[in-house]
């Protein structure tokens, strides 16, 4: 009887890259170069992510709001990649392989972040009696990738919220960039 164990030490480990191509992000995922079920990338969880993409790519809402459950995640492939593409996803595993799913959870968390955020943002407002004043700041990358989740970001939020631009000269004074937009959100 082989016995598995939940240490892993982070030489014995290599990032492998998942490209998600819908919302062009990609994710990092931690594995070993060999070992047992719960350390390396297995071919149906790429399969079955990339079959999770391929529906977002013909119904963009496809798993948008929807909760998803994976029983037995490995390393988070499908998870990690529903939670990309908008679902809320709960993934669980056996005790030993928990240490490197929150490894890979923790690597990725910030590519999670455009339909929740929408959605939060809406939260909000239906919350309150009063509509709510909401200010945002963004960094204006160079990344074309970057640009590009900023653009669809823009275009999902003026879906749900007037989006003004504060222009520079009503910044402070020493506390203002060209590269740093200042938006002042609200509800329709």
């Amino acid at each position: 009887m082989s016995h598995r164990t939940s240490c892993f030490q982070l030489n014995d480990l290599f990032p492998r890259e998942i490209d998600i191509e819908v919302c062009l992000k990609t994710l990092k995922i931690f594995q070993k170069l060999e070992g047992d079920v719960n350390c390396v990338v297995w071919d149906a969880s790429l399969v079955l992510a990339k079959y999770l993409e391929t529906m977002c790519q013909c119904k963009p809402d496809f798993l948008s709001g929807i909760r998803v459950l994976e029983l037995g995640s490995g390393l988070g492939v499908v998870g990690l990649t529903a939670a990309t593409l908008g679902a809320q996803v709960t993934l669980t595993d056996l005790p030993e392989a928990l240490p490197l799913l929150r490894l890979n959870i923790s690597e990725n968390k910030q590519k999670i972040a455009i339909s929740p955020l929408i959605e939060t943002l809406q939260c909000l407002n239906n919350t309150v009696k009063k509509k709510p004043t909401i200010y945002l700041t963004q960094e204006i990358r160079d990344s074309e990738i970057q640009k590009k989740l900023w653009n669809v970001f823009y275009e999902k939020l003026s879906e749900s919220f007037y989006i003004e631009k504060i222009p520079e000269e009503q910044q402070h004074i020493n506390y203002r960039s060209s590269d740093i937009l200042l938006l002042k959100i609200i509800k329709k």
